[in-house]
């Protein structure tokens, strides 16, 4: 019996994806010696090879303004995908939630909360929400307000959230 093993090379391309699959067929040369796999060829001639994809990608937040004033009227928020060099880092559609929370800065009387699911679709690579800051006509010290991403119970787990948190 002759045994002939062969190795199929898997790229990585870096990006975020689904799982993929792979065909695989066997073939028989015509020579005599062959036929005896003639029946092997017919009931295992095609496989199919599922390729695990283990890449990582990290989707952290942003803001757009460090420091505002009541008259501004609202701070960004982005939630960012960081994967240097990569033009689709994630392939298949994910969802992250962006919440507030009240720091010395109160909900309604100086900024307007936000608890949002923030859905991506394939490849997109950043996405933004505004919070109102709110003209309270009080004469205030410095006043602050969180902001938190978290997961969402689909998210992928290959998706890592960083940084998740911040201040305004």
């Amino acid at each position: 019996m002759r045994i002939v093993c062969y190795n199929q090379t898997i790229y990585d391309d870096l990006r975020l994806e689904a799982n993929e699959y792979a065909g695989l067929t066997l073939g028989v040369d015509n020579y005599p010696q062959t036929t005896v796999l003639t029946l092997v060829k017919e009931l295992f001639d095609q496989a199919s090879i599922l390729i695990l994809d283990n890449d990582r990608a990290v989707v952290g937040l942003e803001q757009t303004f460090f420091s505002v004033s009541e008259d501004v009227g609202y701070v960004e928020l982005c939630a960012n995908v960081s994967f240097p060099d990569i033009t689709c880092p994630i392939e298949f559609p994910f969802e992250v939630d962006l919440l507030t929370a009240d720091g010395t800065a109160v909900e309604t009387m100086d900024y307007g909360a936000i608890n949002e699911t923030l859905m991506f679709d394939a490849c997109e690579t950043r996405k933004c929400v505004n919070v109102t800051i709110t003209d309270d006509m009080v004469d205030e010290q410095r006043e602050l307000f969180t902001y938190t991403l978290t997961r969402t119970p689909s998210l992928d787990p290959r998706i890592e959230l960083d940084p998740i948190d911040g201040t305004v």
